[in-house]
């Protein structure tokens, strides 16, 4: 793996650069429109640290991998969540998204083994065979909800894998996208069956 190009900050420390936008809304609108094509533009224009602003909360984008690493990896301790995320909490309840310190760390360190290299790769051959059973039931020229079908199939792999280790008679199939079947349009959590 080769180390990241260094990083092409084009203004000395203080306020970074960025688009004017909008009086009242900021750059709301030039990312509602097209937000990869905004950002695009703006790492061309402005360099890999850039001030937005949406209605009237300040946004500073982080483009390069090496300070996306530093915020969060190497001094995640200078950095905090916004104010919108602790309004988030209220609704989200305290979970990785919105917690911060010490509560954060211990959460992430409980979730960690998921992401476990072993784990990933066993990942793998369940996520490749949803995904071509998903693609073989589109039809050419036909119109889909892709959001939709991507939520399915991303709730089909953690409830397959489940369902295979806690039932051995799953072990050796697949999840199956039978066509006419309905997909899910949400996950279920823990979380979610306690407010049920």
């Amino acid at each position: 793996m080769s180390a990241a190009a260094p990083s092409s900050i084009k203004q000395s420390p203080g306020s970074p650069p960025g688009p004017k936008g909008h009086f009242l809304l900021g750059n709301l609108a030039a990312v509602s429109s097209d937000w990869l094509g905004f950002y695009s533009r703006c790492a061309k224009e402005y360099g890999d640290v850039v001030q937005l602003r949406y209605v009237h909360v300040p946004i500073c984008l982080v483009m390069h991998p090496r300070d996306i690493e530093y915020v969060l990896v190497t001094n995640p301790g200078n950095f905090t969540k916004s104010a919108d995320y602790r309004a988030l909490a209220r609704v989200l309840g305290n979970g990785l998204l919105t917690n911060e310190g010490k509560a954060w760390q211990h959460q992430r360190s409980l979730i960690q083994p998921a992401f476990r290299r072993e784990n990933i790769l066993s990942y793998g051959p369940v996520m490749t065979s949803a995904t071509r059973q998903l693609l073989d039931a589109w039809t050419d020229g036909e119109s889909r909800n892709v959001h939709e079908d991507m939520m399915a199939l991303t709730c089909e792999t953690p409830r397959y894998q489940r369902l295979k280790q806690n039932h051995p008679k799953y072990s050796s199939g697949t999840p199956r996208f039978e066509s006419g079947a309905r997909r899910p349009t949400r996950c279920t959590t823990p979380g979610s069956r306690r407010r049920r």
